[in-house]
C-alpha cells in the first residue's frame, strides 16, 4: 500500500503539475505505469519505448515477458549459449570483461574517477577554489611581517648623574645604535616607574655622579641599566644589546686613552656564519612554509571529506566497490596539486617581497615539500575520519597543526630546549623535520646528504598517518 501510494504521488505530480521524473526500479508492473521506459541489461539499453509499445513490438502480453524477451535476444546476439538456466534468467549476475579487469583491492580507474570527481567539485565552486589559494599567501605575509625576534629602537631614557663630557660621550653610543631610540630625559627615580607605566621607554640608563672623574683614574664606575622586565625574553635582549654597546665603548675608549684603563686580556670578537646581520626574517620567513604548508592543506582536505558526510554524498563510497585508501587518495591528490601550485606562490613572495635569495639544493626543497604536504593533507584525512561538521574539522584542523608547528618545530625556539612530553611531541611531529629542510635549504646552502634523515622521517610519517587513517575510515555508517 505504501508503494502505491509512492507511485500515486509520482503520477500526480507528474501528469499533473508536468514534473519531469526519472525512476529506477525491478518491478515491472512499476514500470508499467511510466510514460517511457528503458529496458536495460548488464549496462546496456535493450529497448527506449512507451510500456504499451514495448509490449506491441514483442507480441506480448505483459511487459514483463517482453523483457525477457529482449533479454533472450541480446543473449543470443553476444553469444552466451554456454550458460546456465539460472544465469540465462538473470544475466546480470554475470562478470563482464570489464570487471574482470578491475582490481579488488585497489583499482587506479576508479582511483582517477574520484580525484577527477573531486577536481570539478572544486572547480564548481569558485569561492573555494579561490580561498584554496589565497589564504597560505595571506597567512605566509601576515606572520612574517608579524613574528619577528629583531628588537630594535629600544626605547630609552636617560638620568644623567654627572653632566660632563665623557658622560655625554658615553650616551652617544647608544644614541648612534639602531637598536635604539632616545626618549627624553628624566631627572629623578621617581620619573622611572612612571615612564614603565606609562609605556614611554623600556629602559633607562642611569650614569652615576663622578662618572668622568673615575673614568679618568682608570677605573670602572657602575652604569645602571633599569630595564623593564615585564616581558623576560625582550629584557634581556635590551640588556645584551646594551651591555654590547657598553663594552664597545670600553674598548674604544681604552684604545685611544693616554691613561691606562683596566680591561680584560681577552677580548671575543663573534662572527657569524649564514646570516651576518642576524636578522630573524632570514630563519623565520622560510620557517614558515612550515606552519601554511601544515594549516591550509590539512584544513582543505578535511573539509572536503567531511563536506561530502553533511551533504550525504558520502554514501556513494559506502555503496561502491571502491576501497578506503581509493576513496582517501582520490580525496587528497586534487588538495596536493592545489597546495603545490601555492607553494609556487608562496616562494615568489619570499623572494620578491621579504627578499630573502635562496642559497640551497632547490631538488631538495622540492622533494621535501612534496612529502610534507603529503603529510599534511593525509592529517586532513586523519580529522575527517573523527568529525562530523565542517566547523568542528576546521576546529580539529587549527588546534591540531597550528599550535605544534609554532610551539613544538623550532621555528620560534630551538627545539632542542623542549623537555617532557614537548620534545617527545616535537620529535613525533612532522613540522620540525620541514622547518630543517626549509631553512636549511635557503639560509645554509645545504641539500639532500645533510637532510636525508629529514626525509626519511616524513615518509615514515605519512605512513604511519595513512595507515591510522585506513584504519579509522568507516565503509558504512553506524
Amino acid at each position: 500500500m505504501a508503494r502505491d501510494h509512492f507511485w500515486d504521488l509520482l503520477i500526480n505530480l507528474s501528469r499533473g503539475d508536468g514534473v519531469t521524473i526519472f525512476v529506477t526500479t525491478h518491478y515491472m508492473n512499476e514500470a508499467s505505469r511510466c510514460d517511457r521506459v528503458a529496458l536495460m541489461s548488464m549496462g546496456r539499453v535493450l529497448a527506449c519505448d512507451a510500456p504499451k509499445e514495448l509490449i506491441r513490438m514483442r507480441n506480448s502480453s505483459t511487459l514483463e515477458e517482453a523483457f525477457i524477451a529482449y533479454i533472450k535476444d541480446d543473449i543470443a546476439e553476444n553469444k552466451i549459449n554456454e550458460m546456465d538456466d539460472e544465469k540465462q534468467t538473470i544475466p546480470f549476475m554475470m562478470k563482464s570483461d570489464r570487471l574482470k579487469k578491475h582490481g579488488r583491492y585497489f583499482d587506479v580507474n576508479r582511483l582517477a574517477a574520484l580525484a577527477r570527481r573531486e577536481a570539478i567539485e572544486l572547480f564548481r565552486d569558485p569561492i573555494r577554489l579561490i580561498t584554496s589559494f589565497i589564504i597560505s599567501p595571506f597567512l605566509l605575509i601576515v606572520f612574517g611581517f608579524g613574528i619577528s625576534t629583531d628588537i630594535e629602537n629600544i626605547k630609552y631614557s636617560v638620568l644623567d648623574n654627572d653632566q660632563k663630557m665623557l658622560s655625554r660621550d658615553y650616551l652617544n653610543n647608544f644614541s648612534g645604535s639602531r637598536y635604539f631610540s632616545r626618549q627624553k630625559p628624566i631627572q629623578s627615580h621617581f620619573e622611572i616607574d612612571k615612564g614603565f607605566q606609562s609605556g614611554k621607554f623600556n629602559m633607562v640608563i642611569e650614569i652615576p655622579p663622578g662618572f668622568e672623574k673615575d673614568m679618568k683614574r682608570g677605573q670602572r664606575p657602575s652604569v645602571g641599566f633599569w630595564i623593564d622586565g615585564t616581558m623576560p625574553f625582550r629584557a634581556e635582549t635590551n640588556k645584551n644589546y646594551a651591555e654590547a654597546v657598553h663594552q664597545t665603548y670600553l674598548m674604544s675608549l681604552a684604545d685611544r686613552s693616554p691613561v691606562r684603563m683596566e680591561s680584560s686580556s681577552t677580548h671575543v670578537q663573534p662572527r657569524y656564519w649564514y646570516n651576518p646581520l642576524l636578522r630573524s626574517k632570514y630563519s623565520i620567513v622560510p620557517g614558515l612554509l612550515a606552519v601554511v604548508l601544515m594549516l591550509v592543506p590539512a584544513m582543505l582536505t578535511a573539509i572536503g571529506v567531511v563536506r561530502e558526510k553533511e551533504l550525504g554524498s558520502i554514501t556513494n563510497f559506502y555503496s561502491s566497490p571502491m576501497t578506503r585508501l581509493e576513496f582517501l587518495w582520490g580525496k587528497q591528490i586534487p588538495y596536493i596539486v592545489i597546495t603545490l601550485i601555492t607553494f609556487i606562490i608562496l616562494l615568489v613572495v619570499i623572494k620578491f617581497l621579504f627578499h630573502i635569495p635562496f642559497r640551497g639544493s632547490f631538488s631538495a626543497l622540492i622533494v621535501g615539500t612534496v612529502l610534507y604536504i603529503i603529510t599534511s593533507t593525509g592529517i586532513g584525512l586523519l580529522i575527517s575520519t573523527f568529525t562530523r561538521t565542517q566547523i568542528a574539522s576546521l576546529v580539529a584542523a587549527f588546534a591540531l597543526t597550528l599550535v605544534p608547528s609554532f610551539e613544538f618545530s623550532g621555528l620560534i625556539s630551538p627545539a632542542s630546549s623542549l623537555v617532557g612530553g614537548a620534545e617527545v611531541f616535537s620529535r613525533i611531529f612532522p613540522a620540525r623535520y620541514f622547518v630543517n629542510i626549509s631553512v636549511g635549504t635557503f639560509t645554509k646552502a645545504i641539500g639532500f646528504p645533510e637532510l636525508a634523515w629529514n626525509f626519511v622521517f616524513l615518509i615514515v610519517a605519512y605512513i604511519t598517518i595513512q595507515t591510522l587513517t585506513v584504519l579509522l575510515l568507516k565503509k558504512q555508517e553506524i
